[in-house]
């Protein structure tokens, strides 16, 4: 049977239990006898966003979203946030990250 997958899919493909190929949108023939695929899906539909305006009578209104990450490397994959690269984590194919805002507030006082 010849298999397709979608681009937003990374797959992992195994024969005899061993990986011989890998990356998204893979499309090949699968025998069931000694063939294995995984499949990750890398894409999703939320989007971040923060949206500040004023109504007609001016009045202020806020709208805000989460940005939701999917890692497609399949590995070395790294994520950091504050610009020092010691600070990083594992990041590889699958891996998620949600960013929002936070629940707290700080302060910056110089």
């Amino acid at each position: 049977m010849y298999i397709k997958f979608l681009p937003s899919e990374y797959v992992l493909r195994y024969r005899n239990g061993k990986i011989v190929g890998e990356g998204a949108g893979l499309s090949f023939f699968f025998f069931e006898k000694n063939t294995a695929a995984c499949m990750i899906p890398i894409s999703n539909n939320d989007a971040d966003f923060v949206l500040e305006e004023r109504t007609i009578d001016h009045q202020s209104v806020m709208v805000q979203g989460q940005l939701t990450v999917t890692s497609m490397m399949a590995e070395n994959g790294v994520i950091f946030s504050d610009g020092v690269e010691e600070d990083y984590l594992q990041f590889n194919a699958g891996t998620i990250a949600t960013i929002s805002l936070a629940h707290r507030v700080g302060h910056l006082v110089l």
